[in-house]
């Protein structure tokens, strides 16, 4: 049984070879004739501008009879030519349409082989698999971004943000305690000089500043 696919198989291979083989004979075997009838074209041209001419030396010689059966040829001619035409247009239709035909069939051939390919490589690859293989993916992933933060916490000791506010709060207090008590013990009066770390010339000139700055704004 198996010999027997074995050589359907490659029954199916030849085939296509020869078919493959088979559509380029053909596209050549046109291509040879549309160059044949190109040269007979231009040759039943030449033939029909030799005859016209003929006509026209007959015409300058007086021989009317002569040039006519000279312009029946002529016409005979240009008949075959147009005749030679209309077959070279079918003959380079058909030519086209085998070649887009060969392009075609090897588009499809190698779709098809390359459809062949992906599953050879896919042949033991389930989607469960793939599914499976992704979720191992994910949870690795989420392992490492559980090592990584913790990795990145602080080795420094937990402190409660309540009990830092009350102590921050005490401190300040305490220090306005003692503002207070050094304010009750500076004795009342004019404070001197020296607590405001300014001499008195000093002191009696700025004042005399800012009293000439009165004066002027008032003058």
């Amino acid at each position: 049984m198996s010999w027997l696919l074995g050589k359907v198989k490659k029954s199916k291979s030849s085939s296509s070879s020869s078919s493959s083989a088979s559509t380029n004979n053909s596209i050549n075997k046109m291509q040879e004739t549309l160059t044949l009838l190109e040269k007979r074209e231009r040759l039943l041209q030449k033939k029909a501008e030799q005859e016209l001419g003929k006509a026209k030396e007959c015409l300058k010689k007086g021989n009317k009879t002569a040039a006519k059966l000279a312009m029946k040829r002529k016409k005979t001619y240009e008949t075959q030519i147009g005749r030679l035409q209309a077959q070279m247009a079918n003959v380079q239709e058909m030519h086209m349409k085998l070649e887009e035909a060969a392009t075609d069939k090897m588009t499809l051939d190698a779709q098809r082989s390359g459809a062949k390919q992906l599953k050879k490589v896919f042949k033991n690859t389930s989607l469960e698999e793939v599914e499976d293989q992704m979720e191992s993916v994910r949870e690795a992933m989420d392992d490492a971004n559980e090592i990584s933060e913790a990795l990145a916490q602080s080795f420094g000791m937990d402190m409660d943000g309540d009990d830092i506010d009350d102590e921050l709060a005490e401190l300040e207090r305490e220090e306005m305690d003692k503002q207070i008590l050094s304010m009750k013990s500076v004795p009342k009066g004019k404070i001197s000089s020296k607590e405001t770390g300014e001499t008195e010339p000093q002191l009696e000139k700025d004042i005399d500043d800012e009293f000439a700055e009165l004066e002027m704004e008032f003058a």
